[in-house]
């Protein structure tokens, strides 16, 4: 799965409050690891990863790995951290922006129908700072 730089960044932000559930140690990634990391991807679908100091394998080829293994996206990559996002095959949680109708991760606004005003409550417009200094 490709993402483009605004749902990587949408993954991002979601992923800062994230903890690491799995962390890679002197073993490395091996089918345990892979099966955890399965079964996590399908539990949140955004999974953070982190390697401990005793892990003989570097960030990038750890992510390569988990990318082969479980046809996870990486969506980010910082130091020994790493942060990947895979939908859930049947009931999908994060909804990427930018996705097929466009919808995010938040509650979408109801559609008001053609044709009604909004009674002239208009949004008074914003100030500048100098504006509101100058007073």
């Amino acid at each position: 799965m490709h993402l483009t730089g605004k749902q990587k960044r949408h993954l991002r932000a979601m992923g800062h409050a994230l903890k690491p559930t799995l962390n890679l140690g002197k073993n490395g990634i091996d089918d345990a690891v892979l099966a955890q990391f399965e079964t996590t991807l399908l539990a949140r679908e955004l999974v953070k990863v982190r390697l401990l100091t005793n892990c003989p394998l570097e960030a990038d080829e750890a992510a390569d790995a988990i990318t082969a293994g479980s046809g996870a996206t990486l969506a980010q990559k910082v130091g020994r951290t790493l942060l990947f996002y895979r939908a859930h095959p049947e009931h999908p949680v994060i909804r990427l922006p930018g996705g097929k109708d466009g919808a995010t991760n938040s509650v979408a606004a109801t559609p008001q129908p053609m044709g009604e005003d909004d009674g002239g409550a208009a949004r008074p417009a914003r100030r500048k700072r100098s504006q509101l200094t100058a007073r």
